[in-house]
């Protein structure tokens, strides 16, 4: 016989009031085309509990008590039909759970129906809360004292119930988000191997590959991980036996067996028909634990004398029993409708191991793998592969014409990870772009010049277009946008190429700073916005001197305290200090006064800042530098600051000794140092001269006491290991040795495959010089280049005489 693929679900919701006598309510009237049936169970709910589904796990045993049970006797308040689409199939559904490939589709579709299910329990509940908190109000004066108190922990209960519900709302969606973050990473993996398969297979791009495969699977193991544990959040289905339906199909005497399966879970009812038309079944109620990749099936067979005869097998979809209602499921068992099967179906959002009824206790046998520690599970770390395979390793297959997918192909797959640091409205840090929310198009503009600002101080693009986000407030917008561009830039100096472990560590700390700015912008924008009056609101008065609040205070004494162009920045220092440091530098203050703004803007030389006249200075980025150099007196800082400007021309006269030793009395503290500053020293340890170098060489093992100059030098003669000159590599070398630089092993030992020869001797000498961990790096480097020359070599023949 062949099945069709037929099941009956009708949508409806039986319209009998909640406040109607229990025992007048029938499962669903005839007029609906429902026929009514009357049952009675060997072992009912009502008086042994609900049994768990039953699986290779231990279950309790049957009760053998058999119990009259009518159809009114035992339904919920409010039934509902629902449609739901199933297929017939002839064999067992398939075991989707066990296997390892991951099913987003699933997911997407369970999550769904989850979300509805969760937001009408939600509902139901808060109108509970509602209701009840209104009859406390009427009643409060009138009623007895013992009938509030049961109304106030009835209130109490609905309340501690929403909060569960809430929270379990909040991890599901935390799931959620892990599980798709975790599949677009698996994607962009997945594009990268075809990528790499393409490409002209070298040791390097075999490495690599391994690599890919390796975090594709560990994509694959966190989605099945994340799968397993939505499970666990899923709830329970009770299913509720109603009977079969077989108009002249059914006859007084007929035995029946109905095998509901639901993954490895079982329930195997069996009933007959009695003379009275009664059915007799030996269960009525089941719990079972819902799964994301099974959908249930249902057998039902004839039990003639020793002989079984299949009636029929449909399996249904699951998704859609996730409601707060409960719901009437009738399924054509036959092709022609002949025999139906009448179901209940409710959904409990929580597995209650804890939960007692008043019919009785729940049955439930113990599933160790679904029960796992669920309240300690936390998301897989996704930005590690992000930082890893950012990196332009990939170039390598992109260097040939042969490749079908581009970099920037692969590239796509992870843009969703930077979607926050996209240009669609920010462009430098010191604009904006403006959205005209009519033609979607963008307009740039400069807030700090004021244009976009009507006479009472409101932006003036209002009528015409609108920001995507803003606070009400042009200057705690400025200010915002620039430090976000701030932090946008940083991070991506910290992800590209290159980019070595100290120099990462100072982004890090300067990323650390900007999340206080940006927590203290928050702050003003709940707290103060528009209602500035002073810099003190702002920066604590006491942690900075008075000279330094005045200059402040004198460069936006005619705009908003938070910021002001770098142009009218550098015209406060030319009136407040061009006298003092033309005193010394005659001519070549303004020199100064720029090296002062580029220090400000680009976080002490960490960013690279081309256009410093267009930049905006903000008020946390002035009083950031001053804290960094516990500037007391701007003046003097300046001063300072003009004899290092000047520095790297003087090391480079005739009297550079007569320099350098100034240079070596002088404070290392003095120094900020500048990049210039720190790239004159190194040239000098090349110097023919040996009292030069020996007085260089001592002053950089002089600087190892003072843990701002260390830092700021490791960094920049790190990264300058990457240059083509060969001289600035070998200086850079010869300064991190004095410096005793272990944190940059792995660059300098780079530098030993060098194609230079005295860069190459320079490198080993520096490796050699930090003793075993040193040699190992030596070591390591020599043996990758040996295997490297026999792979090149390995057709050519050795003869030895």
């Amino acid at each position: 016989m062949i099945l069709m693929e037929n099941v009956v679900w009708v949508m409806h919701v039986v319209a009998r009031g909640a406040s109607c006598p229990r025992e007048n309510q029938g499962i669903v009237s005839k007029s609906l085309g429902i026929m009514s049936v009357k049952l009675h169970f060997a072992s009912p709910a009502d008086s042994s509990g609900v049994n768990r589904s039953r699986s290779f796990a231990g279950f309790g045993s049957l009760q053998s008590r058999r119990t009259h049970l009518s159809s009114g006797g035992r339904s919920s308040p409010r039934l509902r039909l629902l449609s739901v689409k199933s297929t017939k199939r002839h064999v067992i559904s398939q075991k989707n759970s066990s296997s390892l490939e991951p099913q987003p589709n699933r997911v997407e579709k369970i999550c769904k129906s989850l979300r509805k299910g969760l937001n009408e329990y939600l509902e139901v509940h808060q109108n509970e809360l509602d209701l009840l908190t209104m009859q406390q109000k009427d009643m409060k004066r009138n009623s007895r004292l013992a009938f509030l108190y049961d109304l106030d922990k009835q209130i109490r209960t609905t309340e501690r119930y929403i909060r569960k519900l809430e929270f379990h709302i909040s991890r599901i969606e935390e799931l959620y988000e892990s599980y798709f973050i975790q599949w677009r990473l698996r994607n962009g993996a997945n594009n990268m191997k075809q990528a790499y398969s393409v490409s002209p297979s070298t040791k390097g791009s075999r490495e690599t590959l391994i690599e890919i495969n390796r975090n594709y699977r560990e994509c694959t193991e966190d989605m099945c991980v994340i799968e397993r544990t939505l499970e666990i959040l899923l709830g329970e289905f009770h299913i509720r036996m109603k009977g079969l339906i077989g108009f002249a199909r059914l006859c007084p005497g007929d035995h029946y067996a109905v095998l509901i399966k639901y993954g490895r879970q079982r329930w195997k009812l069996k009933g007959k028909i009695d003379a009275d038309d009664r059915q007799t079944w030996d269960e009525e109620e089941m719990a079972f634990l819902p799964h994301i990749n099974e959908d249930i099936e249902i057998k039902v067979a004839e039990m003639k004398g020793l002989m079984t005869v299949l009636v029929g097998t449909v399996t249904c979809e699951s998704a859609d029993f996730f409601s707060a209602q409960p719901q009437i499921m009738i399924v054509d068992i036959t092709d022609l409708g002949t025999m139906k099967l009448q179901l209940e179906i409710m959904w409990d959002p929580f597995d209650n191991d804890e939960v007692s009824v008043t019919s009785g206790s729940i049955t439930k046998f113990s599933l160790p793998s679904r029960k796992g520690s669920v309240n300690n599970w936390t998301p897989p770390s996704t930005p590690s592969f992000r930082d890893k395979y950012f990196s332009r390793e990939i170039t390598d297959s992109s260097s040939t014409s042969t490749v079908s997918l581009t970099v920037e192909t692969v590239l796509e797959s992870f843009n969703f990870l930077n979607a926050d640091s996209s240009e669609d409205n920010l462009s430098c840090s010191g604009s904006i772009r403006i959205k005209d929310e009519r033609t979607g198009t963008y307009s740039k503009g400069n807030i700090c010049q004021h244009d976009l600002l009507t006479k009472n101080g409101d932006l003036g693009i209002k009528a015409t277009g609108t920001l995507a986000l803003t606070s009400e407030d042009v200057s705690l917008d400025q200010a915002l946008l620039t430090h976000l561009q701030l932090c946008k830039r940083l991070l991506q100096r910290f992800t590209s190429t290159g980019c070595a472990a100290v120099l990462q560590n100072c982004i890090l700390e300067e990323l650390s700073q900007q999340i206080l700015v940006l927590e203290n912008l928050a702050l003003i924008c709940h707290e103060k916005s528009g209602n500035i009056k002073s810099v003190e609101e702002v920066i604590p008065k006491s942690k900075v001197g008075k000279s330094v609040l005045s200059f402040w205070g004198k460069c936006t004494e005619t705009d908003c305290l938070l910021y002001l162009s770098a142009e009218k920045f550098l015209m406060q220092l030319r009136n407040c200090y061009t006298q003092k440091v033309a005193a010394r530098y005659p001519g070549q203050t303004e020199r100064v006064f720029r090296t002062l703004l580029y220090q400000i803007v680009s976080c002490c030389e960490l960013l690279l800042c081309p256009n410093v006249s267009e930049e905006v200075v903000t008020v946390f980025q002035f009083f950031n530098y001053v804290k960094k150099y516990n500037i007391t007196q701007l003046g003097t800082h300046l001063t300072r600051l003009a004899k290092e400007v000047f520095l790297p021309e003087a090391l480079q006269a005739a009297q550079k000794m007569k320099t350098l030793k100034k240079l070596k009395e002088k404070l290392i503290s003095e120094l900020q140092p500048l990049h210039q500053t720190l790239q004159s020293i190194s040239i000098l340890q090349l110097d023919e001269n040996p009292k030069v170098t020996q007085v260089v060489t001592s002053f950089l093992r002089s600087a190892l006491g003072n843990n701002i100059f260390r830092v700021k030098a490791l960094a920049y003669y790190t990264e300058t290991l990457q240059e083509k000159d060969p001289q600035l590599q070998r200086a850079a070398c010869m300064a991190l040795k004095q410096l005793k630089a272990v944190e940059s092993i792995e660059q300098i030992a780079s530098l030993c495959r060098s194609q230079r020869v005295n860069v190459r001797d320079t490198a080993r000498e520096v490796l050699h010089s930090f003793g075993e961990k040193g040699h190992l790096a030596f070591e390591k480097v020599d043996m990758l280049w040996y295997e490297g020359s026999m792979n090149r070599n390995s057709t050519t023949e050795i003869t030895i005489l």
